[in-house]
């Protein structure tokens, strides 16, 4: 809202330029109540019976709600007719008449001695109910309250009725019961004390209608308005709608809702009945006009007003968002000032995550293409242990040469044909013997460089990423050392295991080198099988201390 010094308070504006009118549809059932008056009396509960106090009384409250100056004269000659006729016996009434007949005498002159004669009985009533001598439904006792709150020079008569209803209120549901000492809380009930409290705007009730209206307003979400009209009938809708309407704390949503609902269920009379389908009563008639004027149906503004307010409104509303548009940018401001070294390190994080995870997928990739390698070359191992199969041209040769020595005979002298078989089988053999060494020397070669290869791809990846190869590939080091000694005798590899745990578990990378040659001296290993050894000595020196010792420990306890 506009907050500048010549901003129009609008509370003020509405309270001086706000009219009221009989909407049309309302019009039809403020006729229905005039007309369903008997003549020159009161009202009845139903067309065609007599007049009845409480009806005169409800339909009398509900005309004087409408403000309108034209059943002015209607409402004071009934009232007339009612103290002609009941306000003789107020002095042995009950207290339902007895507020009856204070409504009623309010309408026609509040200053009478005969409305004070009234509420001097309704005092006694609060006296006794202040004194614990007399309790009275919560219907009475916010009916009193009511009637109380409204005397101006009589404001402490409201207490004993507003302290009535706090203390029965249950603190758990935030509802009323029907009577004091009734555990049951009724939707009718908190109804006529949530209004009751609102109307009479008393110190310390704020809490108190608070919760009975979030009890009413619960219900009405959980069940519908459908539903209390089809279960408690059109006067309790009525006075639910009278509740939630009478304090600036009611939903506005569930009020249209209500309206809506009252509106679907009028007669074509212009009246309502109690329930689904039921003739137009006049008690329940009147009981809807008053819900309606309490949610303002007939009050309106002119168009001037409403626009200046709707103009002031957007005004405001623009300045509220300036301001929040305002504070982000200083707190963004303050952030990136007091923060800004947080992301950059933040961002910087993310840089080194992002490059790890591209470090670790081509690891895994050269570790993959290793595994492959380490396959070919145990394949390559094991041909040459088992051997190769001899060729099928070799085969065929071996073949012709026997045919040649089984057929010699034939075509030569025995001298000839013994030479000539002989001959041929020394060649067979020698050529069998010369391809298989000749074989044998080839795959060892190529089995070699496959092997040297690999254990030099196995040492550079270690310099990059020691301790992955440690975790992933021990059991791949514990292989290659068994392949690396397999020809070497026992106690030359148990001593060899041996001094590499108490010696080379602690010794620095960079003298590693000289340290692996002066033991392979030492231990007399030829240069033949040394050279395999020393590829594997130079790998595991790549490995920090307590891998390497790791390591060492596991070779002992496999090899020894």
């Amino acid at each position: 809202m506009n907050t500048s010094p010549h901003a129009p308070l609008w509370p003020d504006v509405v309270a001086e330029q706000e009219g009221t009118f009989i909407p049309a549809y309302l019009k039809k059932s403020v006729d229905y109540l005039v007309d369903s008056r008997e003549s020159r009396k009161g009202w009845p509960p139903y067309v065609g019976l007599p007049s009845d106090l409480h009806s005169s009384s409800v339909v009398i409250a509900a005309l004087r709600s409408l403000g309108d100056d034209s059943v002015g004269a209607l409402i004071v000659d009934g009232a007339v007719y009612v103290r002609q006729v009941y306000g003789m016996r107020a002095k042995q009434a009950p207290i339902e008449e007895l507020l009856d007949l204070i409504r009623v005498a309010h309408a026609e002159d509040r200053s009478s001695d005969y409305a004070k004669q009234l509420r001097g009985r309704l005092f006694a009533s609060a006296q006794a109910v202040k004194d614990g001598n007399r309790s009275f439904s919560t219907a009475v006792a916010s009916r009193a309250l009511l009637e109380s709150a409204a005397w101006e020079e009589n404001s402490q008569l409201a207490q004993p009725w507003q302290k009535a209803l706090l203390d029965r209120q249950d603190a758990e549901t935030g509802g009323w019961p029907l009577v004091e000492d009734s555990n049951e809380v009724s939707i009718t009930a908190t109804a006529w004390a949530v209004r009751s409290l609102a109307i009479a705007d008393s110190e310390g009730s704020e809490v108190a209608v608070s919760g009975g209206l979030q009890y009413i307003e619960s219900l009405i979400r959980n069940r519908g308005w459908t539903d209390i009209f089809d279960s408690q009938g059109m006067y309790t809708v009525a006075l639910v709608l009278q509740a939630v309407s009478s304090t600036q704390l009611g939903d506005q949503g569930i009020i249209n809702d209500g309206v809506q609902l009252v509106r679907t269920r009028m007669n074509e009379d212009g009246g309502w009945g109690g329930g689904p389908g039921d003739p137009s009563g006049i008690e329940y008639t009147a009981a809807v006009v008053m819900a309606l004027v309490e949610s303002g149906e007939n009050r309106f503004l002119p168009t001037r007003v409403v626009k200046e307010a709707l103009a002031d409104l957007q005004l405001g509303i623009r300045e509220i968002v300036a301001d929040r548009d305002s504070l982000r940018d200083a707190f963004e401001r303050r952030v990136l000032e007091h923060c800004g070294h947080i992301k950059h390190e933040r961002d910087g994080l993310q840089e080194k995550i992002s490059q790890a995870e591209s470090e670790a997928k081509a690891l895994n990739k050269r570790l993959r293409e290793l595994e492959r390698n380490a396959a070919l070359y145990r394949h390559g191992l094991a041909r040459i242990r088992t051997g190769r199969p001899l060729p099928k041209a070799l085969l065929a040769a071996a073949a012709v040469t026997l045919v040649a020595i089984v057929c010699a005979p034939y075509f030569f002298s025995d001298t000839i044909a013994t030479i000539v078989s002989g001959t041929l089988a020394v060649l067979l053999v020698a050529g069998g013997v010369f391809y298989a060494l000749g074989q044998r020397t080839i795959d060892q070669r190529r089995n070699l460089h496959r092997g040297l290869a690999f254990d030099e791809a196995v040492m550079d990846l270690m310099a990059s990423t020691p301790t992955l190869i440690h975790k992933r590939n021990m059991t791949r080091l514990l292989d290659d050392f068994r392949y690396a000694t397999e020809n070497l005798p026992p106690g030359t590899r148990e001593e060899l295991v041996y001094r590499l745990l108490r010696e080379g578990a602690h010794i620095p990378p960079d003298i590693g080198p000289r340290y692996i040659r002066e033991l392979l001296l030492e231990l007399h290993i030829p240069p033949r099988e040394s050279q395999r050894l020393e590829v594997w000595l130079e790998t595991i020196m790549i490995l920090e201390p307590d891998g390497r010792r790791a390591l060492l420990t596991q070779l002992r306890r496999v090899i020894l």
